[in-house]
């Protein structure tokens, strides 16, 4: 594999973490890949205004990038989590609205 293969597997596995996490973290990813921390930095770089530095190496989506959860999506993880008790159902807000 060449140098640029490997520098493009390092920032697809980097953007996959920041959507998949919401943020990655600078030390994890030097010893994740074995680079040093030049390195690193320039394969953020590389990744421009799509992310922001939190601080403590902690990097983000920028809020422009992140994209929001689908309804779809957010009743799969409340069902995952076995937390149907806790939401509204549709049902629900249709009763609210619905005249009596």
């Amino acid at each position: 594999m060449s140098g640029h293969e490997i520098m493009a597997q390092r920032i697809t596995t980097i953007v996959a973490e920041l959507y998949q996490h919401g943020f990655v973290s600078r030390l994890k990813l030097m010893d994740e890949f074995n680079i040093s921390e030049r390195t690193l930095y320039r394969d953020l770089n590389r990744l421009g205004d799509r992310i922001i530095h939190d601080g403590n190496g902690i990097y983000r989506l920028a809020p422009a990038y992140v994209k929001p959860i689908s309804l779809n999506n957010l009743q799969s993880l409340v069902r995952i989590f076995d937390m149907e008790d806790v939401f509204p159902t549709k049902k629900y807000y249709h009763s609210l609205i619905s005249p009596h």
